[in-house]
């Protein structure tokens, strides 16, 4: 699939919201409120990608970048419910990373619930390597893999 992807606007808080709430069970039980969105978005180390079906917002990711150091943490990764297996989040990955690559990034990471294995399974599709297991990461103390790749 062939989705508009591009930066975040201000436009988009409601949409990410919803989709994050739809793919909520993947992710640490965080109360992600338009107000959070907008706070995250005004940092100068953040960015969200979106893709867009019809105009619509259907899935977007999250980079926090650190230049000076030249890695990132990306994630989340959230795709609604009806575009998921398209290709999506693929397409939002190599956004983001190109990005990475023009800013100096080299190592990025991502985290992943332990049980999410659908998430784990696109993270090494995309050529992520297993680092490390965090044990009881989250808020309620379930487990997360970290996943690490190299741009160059």
């Amino acid at each position: 699939m062939n989705s508009l992807i591009r930066w975040f606007s201000s436009d988009d808080v409601t949409d990410i919201v919803s989709i994050h709430e739809e793919c909520g069970r993947h992710f640490e039980d965080l109360d992600i409120t338009c107000e959070y969105v907008r706070a995250i978005t005004s940092r100068p180390d953040f960015r969200i990608a979106c893709a867009c079906e019809a105009g619509k917002v259907v899935g977007f990711a999250g980079v926090l970048y650190h230049e000076t150091v030249s890695r990132a943490e990306f994630g989340p990764l959230a795709i609604s419910g009806d575009f998921r297996r398209k290709g999506i989040g693929k397409e939002l990955a190599g956004f983001v990373f190109d990005f990475l690559g023009s800013m100096g990034v080299r190592r990025v990471t991502a985290l992943v619930k332990a049980e999410n294995r659908e998430g784990m399974d696109f993270f090494l599709s995309m050529g992520f390597q297993l680092e490390c297991l965090r044990r009881e990461y989250t808020r309620s103390g379930e487990d997360a893999i970290q996943l690490v790749t190299f741009l160059y």
